[in-house]
């Protein structure tokens, strides 16, 4: 069962441009019946990506683990 970690980036007040750290909007189990889980376990990025931005419209990225 693959975990997708959403996450927004923590920036400098400052100078936006420099990055502090995560922050983690949403951390969720996918089931193995999900579009993005391929056959022999390859990952098909663009539904993850898709998932990531319907559950947080406003996130700055995702991890697969």
């Amino acid at each position: 069962m693959k975990k997708v970690i959403i996450f927004s980036f923590i920036r400098d007040s400052r100078d936006h441009s420099r990055i502090l750290g995560k922050n983690i909007l949403r951390a969720i189990n996918v089931h193995p019946s999900f579009v993005g889980n391929g056959d022999k376990g390859s990952i098909n990025r663009a539904e993850f990506k898709k998932l990531a931005n319907d559950l947080e419209p406003f996130n700055d990225g995702y991890t697969i683990c």
